[in-house]
């Protein structure tokens, strides 16, 4: 389908060749389908298709040229300098608020003549430095590898900033008008209510939105004899505004938010500050900063998921903490409806339901893909009203809690009705098709205590039981024992295995409890409802309910995903079994697994993306699963060498058997409760420390050893009394022992440390004491709780240090691998580690207190090589636990983008690439002499420059006789470019590796006898680790690939 590129006519062939070749020359692929042009259809199954429509119709307001999107998203925008663009500030500045509002591009190339240039679209930045046609490259600045790598960022911090993001924005502009309403007086003299504030903000903002998408146009004011909000508020005009909005909830079938008593108007209660304070954010002033925003918001191109999505994040702050309830982000909630939709076999025959639906973002975002499916069913034509609201009462269902959030629900679905209807007003649109809006609430929506309760026998939809697919965002919460609501009524009566009254398990069982056989469930769950130790039990008879598709765990994104710093989440997709029992639930086969994905904070995040490298991609037995859910927690970081190796460094014991049992020698507790809540707690006066030293946890930090003496004077005015039995306390106040605060240092050590004469601490400190004759061996331990192979260990199996919260308890020590010398395979050589271990302790100890840190540190090489000589680590193990805790480590978790790109930064180097070469051969070397193969491996590796956009490496695997050459790794761009040109020119690239190759490029090729492996320059893809992941799947492929050319030959 063709389409003018302006107004005037068509486009000419000149500008359609100057396009041409700035998308050749920066290396766009006109025929990708990741590059979206004026001149063509657009594809209505797009996830973001309204928004593409926007910025590429011809007669719209943005007119631009091509599209292209980064997996799906919109990224960059072409403009052709038309009548001076450039030089014209006010009218380049109107195209880039526009853009802004939307929430999706982040920069404009414009094209004028012989340059490109780049224009930001984010507030307060300036354009670019031109690009002339002469220097312009493939893989240079600007180019399609610079933009899918994130490169552009290294140059343009500033245009990445989440912060001036649409969205950021908006919603501080929202909350600081909600605090000023909040600080104004009624006529009575009362404060303005707090809630009644959310409730008018809400308003103003989905009216705003009728209005600058014209769906209350000027017929719609004309036949319904009203006004335009920004004038009432201006003029204080209660009476009109009252009008306005009464007329707005009969139209809207009462879907409008206000209260629901029956009291008066919020606007006739409003004083004139507060009328103030709404003419404020109308003018899209910035509150905050008191001046006028650069980029004003405009609601006719904020995409109405996220509209719905940000005033759910500041609606009813205090009931959304009760509820925790929180903002779904919108590239979230894009992933998890994609992921819902992946597996169905009719889109326009699912029956969506979400449970606690909030303000709908979720079901927005599922209904706007019901619509395109739709419309690509009928070629693009667009679906009328009157369908529309067939399909929305045939597939959309939900109920919340809140009676406020569902009004938004309702009301963000009314606009995906309407979205780019023609004519647009919403009264001569209905007018016209002779229908009404449905009405939405009652019917497909439930709220309130007692119909919107997902646990209350009162919901209509859980009591229907014929839904396709359960899409929800649960609460998150850990219920008291004083809180009684339904779901404990319905938990009591299922009888269920519940993990510390978390309602997001409860949640996701009663999901499956009224999901017919075959149902889809994707839900948005608490990482550690899926990793925590104690949900095993739940965990282990959910699996028998339901069937794990794939598990996406976000934990290492917490800090980036959600803005308010909510709990990592998991987002799961999962499928009802077939009951063969009388409780609902069935065997999990021996051979079922699940993909399990653990994506990285990667620099996609600063444009609203989510990628995900092959490296973290696994496939996990069910059954593993269901029997212990700690696979989970070690493939985050982690893979099968590491689940063998902490196996096998377990069976000669661990610190809890030294704990308890029969051969339990020590004992471990925690300090004194300076204060203790419970009903039967024993006060102690705190005059029996008084004696001893005092150890604070800044004291532990420093060093594996403290000294006693040199601790705080016991602070007896501020510490009276404290909780806790006194002779306890004092049998570990005394000997030798270890003490280790709970938070460990930022780069994963515990902070352990060894101490001999008296001295107290409170229970932020932990303590493991033993005999006299065990000193040594207490030494010892103190100093492998400090090395780096208990960092590898924690990185590999203490969940809440990769996600939630940065602590270390005793219950997690006790898991860890430890045994006595008697235990080792040879007693006499362990017995000599622990002697020589335990006198670099006492020289410590022996050392003034300002010079003991830096002898620690001048010391710890060696004591790391001891612990690992103790513990039996060799060769490749050694290395991969080095390259775990100095590589790995410093990337989990990152706090904020500069930490991202600044982990993006670190490339691979000829000397890691080499050491990945070997690693890569010896493994393909015993996976033959496993299988009885023969031959010999060639492995060379080719590496683009480092300051060549979208660096890539092309690893080549050669097999066949008198191939028993030493691995080979440099880098050269000649050498990958012709590599590349002979595999494409061969057709051995397939489309959808010429796509990704600049953005996680994870393709292996398998031609004839050799076999390459195209991947990202990434230091955390090029380690010993993943050399052996990567022989695994070379292996496999060429296996695959034999077997095809078996079956056709």
């Amino acid at each position: 389908m063709k389409a003018p590129s302006s107004p005037n006519g068509l486009r000419s062939k000149m500008t359609q060749h100057r396009l041409d070749h700035w998308l050749n020359t920066l290396g766009f692929d006109p025929a990708s389908a990741s590059l979206h042009l004026a001149s063509s259809a657009l594809a209505p199954r797009h996830a973001y298709a309204p928004e593409l429509h926007d910025l590429l119709n011809p007669q719209g307001e943005i007119c631009a040229e091509a599209v292209f999107d980064v997996e799906g998203v919109p990224t960059v925008t072409f403009f052709i300098d038309r009548d001076g663009l450039l030089s014209d500030a006010q009218r380049l500045n109107a195209l880039r608020q526009k853009i802004w509002n939307q929430g999706l591009v982040s920069v404009l190339l414009v094209i004028k003549d012989a340059e490109i240039v780049p224009v930001p679209v984010t507030p307060r930045s300036s354009p670019g430095a031109p690009l002339n046609i002469e220097q312009a490259r493939r893989d240079g600045p600007l180019s399609r590898a610079d933009i899918q790598a994130g490169d552009i960022r290294e140059r343009h911090a500033d245009w990445f900033n989440l912060e001036e993001r649409v969205d950021r924005k908006l919603l501080a502009n929202l909350r600081a008008t909600v605090n000023r309403l909040a600080e104004t007086r009624t006529g009575s003299g009362e404060l303005y209510a707090r809630e009644d504030a959310q409730y008018l903000v809400g308003q103003v903002l989905f009216v705003s939105y009728l209005e600058h998408r014209g769906i209350v146009g000027t017929r719609y004011r004309k036949t319904r004899n009203v006004g335009t909000l920004h004038d009432l508020v201006t003029r204080c005009d209660r009476e009109a505004l009252g009008r306005l909005f009464d007329q707005l909830k009969q139209d809207f079938n009462g879907d409008f938010l206000e209260r629901e008593d029956g009291s008066p108007s919020l606007w006739a209660e409003l004083p004139d500050a507060g009328y103030d304070a709404i003419a404020h954010l109308l003018a899209a002033t910035d509150i905050e900063r008191k001046q006028a925003s650069f980029f004003p918001y405009n609601f006719r191109y904020i995409p109405v998921e996220l509209l719905s999505g940000v005033y759910e994040s500041f609606l009813g702050r205090d009931d959304k903490k009760k509820l925790a309830a929180y903002y779904t982000p919108r590239h979230l909630a894009n992933l998890v409806v994609d992921q819902a939709l992946s597996g169905s076999k009719d889109l326009l025959a699912e029956k969506i339901y979400d449970g606690a639906c909030g303000s709908g973002i979720l079901l927005t975002t599922a209904f706007r893909r019901l619509l395109g499916e739709a419309e690509a069913r009928r070629g693009g034509q667009q679906i009328a009203l009157r369908e529309r609201i067939a399909m929305l009462q045939k597939h959309i269902w939900g109920s919340d809690l809140s009676e406020a959030a569902c009004r938004v629900t309702a009301f963000s679905l009314y606009l995906s009705l309407l979205e780019r209807l023609q004519p647009t007003d919403i009264a001569a649109l209905c007018d016209d098709a002779q229908v009404k809006l449905p009405t939405l609430r009652g019917q497909n929506l439930f709220s309130g205590p007692e119909q919107g309760d997902f646990f209350s026998p009162h919901n209509p939809h859980t009591q229907q039981r014929d839904f396709s697919l359960l899409l929800s965002n649960p609460p998150w919460m850990e219920l008291t024992a004083a809180e009684s609501r339904y779901v404990d009524k319905w938990a009591d009566e299922s009888g269920h295995p519940r993990t510390l009254k978390q309602v997001a398990a409860d949640f996701a069982w009663r999901a499956s409890e009224i999901a017919r056989p075959g149902a889809r469930l994707c839900l948005i769950l608490p990482m550690t409802l899926l990793l925590k130790p104690t949900s095993q039990n739940f965990l282990s008879a959910w699996l028998e309910r339901v069937q794990w598709l794939r598990a996406i765990n976000f934990g290492d994104l917490k800090e980036l995903l959600f803005a308010e710093g909510r709990a990592s989440c998991i987002v799961l997709l999962a499928e009802r079994r077939e009951p063969t029992d009388e409780d609902g639930s069935a065997p999990i086969p021996p051979n079922e697994v699940f993909d399990y994905w653990a994506p990285k904070a990667d620099i996609s995040l600063a444009f609203g993306r989510l990628t995900l490298h092959g490296v973290d991609r696994h496939e996990v037995q069910t059954l593993a699963i269901a029997r212990s859910n700690r696979e989970l927690v070690t493939r985050m970081w982690g893979d099968a060498f590491d689940l063998s190796l902490w196996a096998r460094m377990r069976l000669r014991g661990t610190f809890g058997q030294m704990f308890a049992g029969k051969d339990s020698r020590w004992t471990k507790r925690k300090g004194f409760h300076r204060t203790d809540n419970s009903k039967h707690a024993v006060r102690t006066p705190s005059e029996v420390f008084h004696d001893l030293k005092f150890l604070v946890p800044g004291m532990l930090y420093a060093c594996p050893v403290v000294v006693a003496s040199e601790g705080d004077p016991f602070p007896a005015k501020e510490i009276p009394a404290f909780s806790g039995d006194t002779q306890d306390l004092l049998e570990v106040f005394h000997g030798p022992r270890i003490v280790f605060p709970d938070g460990p240092a930022p780069n994963g050590t515990i902070r352990a440390a060894f101490v001999r004469g008296a001295a107290s601490f409170m229970s932020s400190v932990g303590v493991i004491a033993g005999p006299t004759q065990d000193e040594d061996l207490l030494r010892f331990a103190a100093i492998y709780l400090r090395s780096d192979l208990m960092r590898y260990f924690s990185l590999m199996q203490l969940y809440q240090l990769l996600s939630d919260r940065d602590r270390v308890s005793l219950r997690d020590i006790a898991s860890f691998p430890f045994y006595p010398p008697e235990r080792h395979s040879d007693p006499e050589h362990a017995k000599a580690i622990v002697r020589q271990v335990a006198a670099t302790s006492r020289e410590l100890e022996n050392i003034n207190s300002l010079s003991r840190k830096h002898a620690w540190e001048l010391s710890k090489p060696k004591l790391d090589a001891l612990i690992e000589d103790y513990f039996g680590l060799e060769g490749d193990a050694r290395e991969i636990v080095s390259e775990s805790v100095n590589i790995l480590r410093p990337m989990v978790r990152p706090y904020g983008l500069s930490h991202v790109f600044e982990n993006a930064s670190r490339r691979v180097d000829a000397d890691m690439a080499l050491r990945y070469a070997a690693g890569l051969k010896s493994e393909l070397e015993a996976w033959r002499n496993a299988r009885d193969g023969e031959g010999e491996f060639e492995v060379t590796v080719r590496l683009t420059n480092v300051a060549r956009a979208g660096a890539f490496g092309i690893v080549a695997v050669r097999v066949g006789k008198h191939r028993d050459t030493a691995p080979t790794a440099e880098r050269s761009d000649a050498a990958v470019d012709a590599l590349v040109r002979a595999m494409h020119d061969a057709g051995l690239l397939p489309v959808q590796a010429q796509e990704q190759i600049y953005l996680a490029a994870d393709t292996i090729i398998v031609s004839g006898d050799t076999v390459y492996y195209i991947k990202p320059q990434a230091q955390r893809l090029w380690l010993l680790r993943q050399a052996y992941r990567d022989a695994e799947r070379i292996v496999r492929a060429t296996l695959k690939s034999t077997l095809q050319s078996q079956e056709a030959a």
